[in-house]
Order: C-alpha cells, then sequence, then structure tokens
C-alpha cells in the first residue's frame, strides 16, 4: 500500500477505464470515409475526377436520401436527414413546416423555403484520379469513398441504367474487366445576377473503354472490402428525437408542428436548459424572417467563405422540385421506384 496514491482515487480510475475498454468502438468519421466535395473548375476548363461505382457489402448500388440543411442565428449550419427517405408516408417536422408557412402570408412563404427537401444520392465510389492529391499530405485516390452525388450526376447514371439500346447497364458497377469508369468533369455555370458560379457536370460521362479497377482478382477482392454499407450510413445521419425537437423549438416552429408531432412522434422531452417553445406565434416568425433577410444581405456584402460557398452550392444544386403542399409522391418518384426495381434486377 502507497501513501502517495489514494486506494479510492485509484479504484475510480480502474473503473473508468475499463468501461472505458468495454464500450462498442465509435464508428469511422464522416471525415474518414465520405469523399470531399469535388471542387469545380471553370466554364471553359472543368476539373476532372475519375472513379468507379462499386457495389456495397450487400449488393447495393447507390441509394436516394432526403435531408434539410439551414444556416441558424448561431452560424452554424444544421443538417437533418428526412423522414421521407424511408417513407414518403412518414412524418417530417421540417416539411410539415415548410407546408403550412408555404400557405401563409409572404414572410411565411420566405421563411418556408428555409426548411425545403432537398435531395442526395450515395454510392461507393473508388477514386482512380483526383487532381486534389497534389496539395495533399494524404492523397485521396486508390481508395473507397462514400460519394454523396448531386441529381445531376445521377441523373447521367440513370441513363446508362434505363437505356437497353445504348446504355452500359450494370458494367458501369462492375469492378472487374467488363466496368466502367466515370468521368466526373465539374465546370461553372456563368456568374449569375450576383456574380456568383455553381457546378456544371453536364460534361461528365462514363468511359466507353471497359478496364478492371486491379490487375488481379485478389486485389479488387481488397478493394471491394473496403466498402461501406449504404443502409448503415444513412441510418447513422438520423438524429434522436429529442435534438430535433431542440432544433424546432429554436426555429420557432413548435406551434405548427404540436399537433403532428404528438400524433405521430408522441411527447419528446427536451434536455436540460430546453424550454419547450411557448411564444411563437405568426409575429414572431416574421421577425425571424426579417432577421433572417437581414443576415443574407449582410453575407452578400461579404466576401463568401470557402465552407459557406460549398454549402451553398450543395443547397442551390440540391433543391426538390416538387410542390411543397404535396404529400404523396410525384411522377418523379414514381420514376425513381422504378429505377430502383431495375436496379434490385441488376
Amino acid at each position: 500500500m502507497s501513501k502517495w496514491v489514494k486506494d479510492e482515487m485509484f479504484e475510480e480510475l480502474r473503473e473508468n477505464k475499463i468501461q472505458e475498454n468495454e464500450k462498442k468502438p465509435a464508428g469511422p468519421r464522416r471525415s474518414e470515409i465520405v469523399w470531399p466535395n469535388p471542387q469545380k473548375g471553370t466554364p471553359e476548363r472543368p476539373r476532372s475526377y475519375q472513379g468507379r461505382f462499386i457495389p456495397d457489402p450487400n449488393g447495393e448500388l447507390y441509394r436516394k436520401f432526403f435531408y434539410h440543411m439551414f444556416q441558424q442565428e448561431d452560424r452554424n449550419w444544421r443538417f437533418v436527414l428526412c423522414e421521407k427517405t424511408f417513407d414518403f408516408e412518414k412524418f417530417c417536422p421540417f416539411c410539415t413546416a415548410n407546408q403550412k408557412l408555404y400557405m401563409g402570408n409572404d414572410d411565411d412563404k420566405d421563411l418556408a423555403k428555409r426548411y425545403k427537401r432537398k435531395v442526395k444520392f450515395l454510392a461507393n465510389w473508388y477514386v482512380i484520379k483526383d487532381p486534389r492529391d497534389s496539395e495533399r499530405d494524404n492523397p485521396l485516390s486508390y481508395k473507397v469513398w462514400i460519394y454523396e452525388f448531386p441529381s445531376k450526376v445521377e441523373q447521367i447514371v440513370r441513363q446508362e441504367i434505363i437505356d437497353r439500346e445504348e446504355g452500359l447497364g450494370k458494367a458501369i458497377f462492375d469492378p472487374g474487366s467488363s466496368g466502367h469508369d466515370f468521368i466526373l468533369k465539374v465546370g461553372a455555370t456563368n456568374p449569375d445576377h450576383k456574380g456568383q458560379t455553381w457546378p456544371d457536370y453536364a460534361m461528365s460521362t462514363f468511359s466507353r473503354t471497359p478496364r478492371p479497377i486491379a490487375d488481379t482478382d485478389e486485389e479488387i477482392e481488397a478493394i471491394l472490402n473496403q466498402t461501406h454499407s449504404l443502409e448503415e450510413y444513412i441510418q447513422s445521419m438520423k438524429r434522436p428525437k429529442e435534438n430535433i425537437k431542440e432544433i424546432v423549438d429554436s426555429e420557432l416552429l413548435w406551434d405548427l408542428l404540436e399537433n403532428e408531432w404528438n400524433s405521430s412522434w408522441g411527447s419528446v422531452s427536451t434536455s436540460e436548459g430546453s424550454q419547450p417553445q411557448q411564444e411563437s406565434s405568426n409575429q414572431t416568425r416574421q421577425s425571424k424572417s426579417q432577421y433572417i433577410k437581414e443576415e443574407d444581405a449582410k453575407i452578400e456584402e461579404n466576401e463568401t467563405s470557402k465552407d459557406e460557398e460549398v454549402k451553398d452550392e450543395e443547397v442551390k444544386d440540391e433543391e426538390v422540385k416538387d410542390e411543397p403542399k404535396q404529400e404523396s409522391s410525384s411522377g418523379t418518384e414514381d420514376e425513381d421506384e422504378e429505377l430502383l426495381k431495375q436496379l434490385k434486377d441488376l
């Protein structure tokens, strides 16, 4: 026994370390598995990336997900996975807020745009060439990433699937000698009235020459063993309902959603220090709408930061084009369901 080390303090430390050791390891961080958003070039000289879409461990080829993303008063972006990702009949607080606000006055309509549902797609993506490697200590090439790609890229993928006569079909997902690389060319649109440019994917295409992603079957299998489950990744993006409730409260939306929330999700207690919203009203939301307009004006007066520019580009490119008041799936959704059936057949 040592007179220098207190037994109770050591035993407390020992217990803490045992508990830490027994805890299930946390999953990989987003930055470790998601391919960094490709940077755009210019209208004349797009930046060129090359890779191969490959199946996940369960054989899934790619998935669609919906989300909501907006900047709050603390200047931080909030990302919320939309429940419509899993079933279009599911309750989503921000879809409901969008629909209800859209039926209100002009200020409400402006605020409704903030909660508009957006869409992206994701797939396992084996990177073969990334022009950013020369600027990085850790190259991005020759690794499997999850690529979250916009609808404009998905349209190119879709065409190869549905065109039975000229399309490449399942070869665009084949890692072997019959497979085809995707040449992702990210240009830029001409400047808009604010001087901003947006990514342009029109020149992207699949290689017409098939090639394997590695020399031997063993090497190909080793690459496929690096793939990520798309279902698990989507599930990992979900927020706890308590956290969503806190965001709803901070956005002054609770009085709009209370009935639908309680009937769909039941009562949810917020964390300590977060009080249920009591004072929300049309007037309060109008004040918030005016605040957002003023903040947006300030941002326009200053140079947009790089991170904000990336977020703005994603929001600009990924807005879902259906009418806010539509609850059931549109014709586009029906087409997507048909495409998913074809993917399963592949």
